[in-house]
């Protein structure tokens, strides 16, 4: 993470490479479940939480269940179904 906070403006890490991937992968699985519109965001929205729960999970994994990315992305979808 500093290694990425370090680079110059407008310079792309690897990190932030991998993250593009992984994010156009959860866009492509979430516009499943939802359609296009919206998908992008959602996926942004999934994301975000799913980095929070592995560090959370990292520094304390009797505190964070295994599964709780996967009950957090049910969440989202169940929210933006509805919306």
């Amino acid at each position: 993470m500093r290694h990425t906070l370090r680079r110059p403006p407008g310079e792309r890490s690897v990190l932030a490479e991998r993250e593009a991937m992984a994010r156009a992968a959860l866009t492509e699985a979430v516009a499943h479940e939802i359609g296009s519109s919206g998908a992008e965001f959602a996926a942004l929205v999934v994301h975000a939480p799913e980095d929070g729960l592995a560090i959370q999970r990292a520094i304390d994994p009797d505190s964070v269940p295994a599964d709780a990315i996967v009950t957090a992305t049910e969440l989202v979808l169940r929210g933006a179904h509805a919306g």
